[in-house]
C-alpha cells in the first residue's frame, strides 16, 4: 500500500514548498478523507507499467558488512538477544503448558491476543514477521491469523510530538506548521515501519504525511543480525535431526532485503 500511496510524491514537491526530502519522511496528494486511503488506493484504474526500470532503494541490505560490525559489538546484539529470546520463550511456555493442560483450545484466543501485543512491542523487523505470519494458515490457527492481521495498520503509533521533529530534521523546517497543518492530531494508520498523518500544505492541498520510525534502520539491522544467528543454529539442527538441508539463513536474507526496501521512502515515491 505504501508504494502506491506514494507515487504522487513528485507532484507534490512540484509546488516549490518543500526542499528535497530525505528517506525517512514522504508526502502524497489526497483528495479522499483519510479514513479512506486504503479504498483510495484500491478504486485507482490500472495503469500502463512506465518502461522505466522501478528505482531501486539508495540503501541495501548488506548481511556480511552487518556482520562485520556488530560481531564488534557483543553486548548490543547480546542485550538484543535476550530481548527478544525471554519474551518469546515465555511465550512458547505458555502453549506448551496449555496443551500440557488440554485446554489450549480454550484459552486460543487469549494466547492470540498476548502474541499481537507481544510482537506490536518488539520492533519492526519482528512486526514484519508478524505480518507474514498473518498470510499463513497453514502454519498457524485462524485465531492467530485474525489477530496478527492488526498488525497491518493498526501497530502501537510513537509519539506525534517526536513524529513532528522527525519531519522537521529530514525537511528542514524551523517549524512543523511553517509548511504543515494537521487535519488529525494522531496517526491515521501506524504500521512496522512508519505511521501517516493527514495534513494540508499551505496551497490548500491535501496531503498523507508518512513518517518513519525513529532508528528504523538500525534497529532493523540489529534484529535481521539476531535473527542470522539463530537461522544458522536453526539449520545445524534440522541438518543434525532430520537430515534436512535447510538453508534458514537464505530465508532470514530475503526477508531482510525486503524490508530495506521498504526503509527507503525516497525510493518508493520515485516507484
Amino acid at each position: 500500500m505504501a508504494r502506491r500511496l506514494l507515487a504522487a510524491l513528485v507532484a507534490a514537491r512540484a509546488a516549490a514548498l518543500l526542499p528535497n526530502t530525505r528517506r525517512h519522511c514522504a508526502l502524497v496528494p489526497q483528495h479522499r478523507p483519510a479514513t479512506a486511503l486504503r479504498a483510495a488506493v484500491t478504486e485507482l484504474p490500472t495503469q500502463q507499467q512506465p518502461e522505466n526500470p522501478v528505482a531501486e532503494a539508495e540503501i541495501r541490505y548488506d548481511p556480511d558488512k552487518a556482520q562485520k560490525l556488530l560481531t564488534r559489538q557483543p553486548r548490543r546484539w547480546l542485550t538484543r538477544n535476550v530481548q527478544l529470546f525471554f519474551p518469546l520463550a515465555g511465550f512458547i511456555a505458555s502453549i506448551i503448558s496449555d496443551r500440557a493442560m488440554n485446554c489450549e483450545l480454550q484459552r486460543r484466543e487469549q494466547r492470540a491476543s498476548e502474541l499481537l501485543e507481544l510482537i506490536s512491542n518488539l520492533g519492526p523487523a519482528v512486526i514484519k514477521g508478524g505480518q507474514a505470519l498473518a498470510s499463513r494458515p497453514d502454519l498457524l490457527p485462524a485465531e492467530y491469523l485474525r489477530k496478527l492481521q492488526e498488525l497491518q495498520d493498526r501497530v502501537p503509533a510513537f509519539p506525534t510530538d517526536e513524529a513532528l521533529r522527525r519531519v522537521e530534521a529530514s525537511l528542514g523546517l524551523r517549524n512543523f506548521t511553517d509548511v504543515f497543518t494537521l487535519l488529525v492530531d494522531e496517526p491515521v494508520a501506524a504500521a512496522s515501519i512508519g505511521q501517516v498523518y493527514k495534513a494540508k500544505l499551505r496551497n490548500g492541498k491535501v496531503v498523507a504525511l508518512k513518517v518513519q520510525r525513529p532508528d528504523c534502520e538500525r534497529v532493523v539491522a540489529l534484529d535481521l543480525f539476531v535473527l542470522r544467528w539463530w537461522a544458522r543454529l536453526g539449520t545445524s539442527f534440522f541438518v543434525r535431526a532430520f537430515g534436512r538441508d535447510l538453508d534458514l539463513v537464505s530465508v532470514v536474507d530475503d526477508f531482510g532485503a525486503l524490508i530495506y526496501r521498504e526503509i527507503d521512502y525516497r525510493a518508493e515515491a520515485r516507484n
